[in-house]
């Protein structure tokens, strides 16, 4: 095939470790995406946006099956070529920043991982805008991240906006609301706040969902 058909080939398999991630059919979407970032490097070498795109993809779908060490190795890597191919300030940069941060959230390297967060958060803003619902996943990841480090103050403002945010978008696929809520009102909660904990709390229970 020539070259063309070759990267739209990449860029379906692509797409597809992707609808399968969202099935959670997370070995199907690795394998699958392996095969896409192969055919990438071979046509293109190692620096090319859509290897790019898989190797940030791919640092999601294993920190998901708790494949950590490879998860941040792949997660660095995304970042590096993210960076070099697209400039320090780029949305897609910022999305391989906080796929890392989330690995390294879940490994247990909280301060790494805040700033990481706190640097995705800031690319998104400058790019996007304060409304997009994108930034309403930065800020929800970083107030989680806050929650967890017992700073209560800001994770609630963090959450908070995120949600205010959220909320215009009732489609947004980056962030479920019952999330949201349930986080906010666990942080009102531990400070005290009980009638606004309840009021997220009982707002969130008919939108729960089995959240991985």
């Amino acid at each position: 095939m020539p070259g063309n058909e070759h990267r739209e080939f990449a860029a379906t398999l692509n797409n597809l470790a992707i609808a399968l991630a969202q099935q959670d059919k997370l070995d199907e979407a690795e394998a699958v995406l392996r095969e896409a970032l192969d055919i990438c490097k071979k046509l293109f070498g190692h620096d090319h946006p859509l290897a790019a795109q898989s190797l940030s993809s791919l640092t999601d779908f294993l920190r998901r099956q708790d494949k950590l060490q490879e998860a941040e190795t792949v997660g660095r890597e995304a970042v590096a070529m993210q960076k070099r191919l697209l400039g320090e300030e780029h949305p897609s940069v910022a999305l391989a920043i906080g796929n890392l941060a989330l690995v390294l959230e879940r490994e247990g390297n909280l301060p790494e991982a805040e700033s990481l967060h706190r640097e995705a958060l800031a690319i998104r803003r400058k790019a996007l805008g304060s409304q997009h619902p994108v930034v309403a996943q930065s800020l929800f990841n970083l107030g989680v991240m806050l929650k967890k480090r017992g700073d209560l103050p800001e994770a609630e403002a963090l959450l908070s906006e995120s949600l205010a945010i959220t909320r215009k978008f009732p489609a947004n696929d980056d962030v479920d609301i019952a999330e949201v809520l349930g986080h906010l009102s666990e942080v009102l909660a531990n400070q005290g706040k009980i009638s606004e904990a309840k009021a997220f709390f009982d707002e969130a229970q008919p939108l729960r969902k089995d959240i991985k």
